[in-house]
């Protein structure tokens, strides 16, 4: 079964500073509503710095749910800090509100990381799609395709393949995603 993640940020608490909700789309699932698992890491001090998650699935897939588990979660959420372009520390760089994370339909290997504009709630038509692919033998991308300024600092270069390289890897070493 192909599994799809989505990454937003979301003011769950109202205490002012969102936290990343990431949510487990089952194959054949696109009801933004209804995901099939939900988590939520949180910003203990509040300074964007993701250090306390929800319950957790047995990320790593060793049949517990523990601390590894967590990490996973919480290095993910790092990851998606990095993305101006997503984060909403800088409203000025944000070009989309969430970002879907799948394996290709064409490559079991290859992965997607899907954005999607504000408004846009379909998430079988992202509005832009970048692709990483080649992984090496210890799991870890090493080619981005169609990278776009993920770091807000106006230019595309080797940072921003390094985030979006960074994205695939830590979502393909989910070796389980089940609850």
């Amino acid at each position: 079964m192909k599994y799809k993640q989505l990454y937003e940020f979301i003011n769950t608490d109202g205490a002012g500073k969102p936290e990343v909700v990431m949510s487990r789309y089952d194959e054949g699932n696109y009801s933004l509503d209804n995901p099939n698992t939900r988590i939520t890491i949180y910003s203990s001090n509040d300074d964007w710095k993701y250090d306390i998650t929800s319950a957790t699935n047995d990320a790593d897939g060793d049949g517990d749910h523990d601390e590894d588990d967590q990490s996973y979660y919480m290095i993910a959420a790092r990851l998606v800090a990095e993305m101006a372009t997503l984060s909403p520390m800088d409203e000025s760089n944000r070009l989309f509100d969430r970002v879907l994370i799948a394996f290709s339909d064409h490559s079991e290997q290859d992965v997607n990381i899907m954005h999607y504009k504000k408004g846009n709630r379909d998430l079988k038509n992202p509005d832009f799609i970048v692709k990483a692919s080649n992984r090496d033998s210890y799991g870890r991308y090493r080619t981005v395709i169609d990278t776009i300024d993920a770091d807000g600092d106006k230019d595309i270069d080797k940072d921003d393949e390094l985030i979006y390289r960074n994205l695939a890897t830590s979502f393909s070493s989910m070796e389980n995603l089940l609850p």
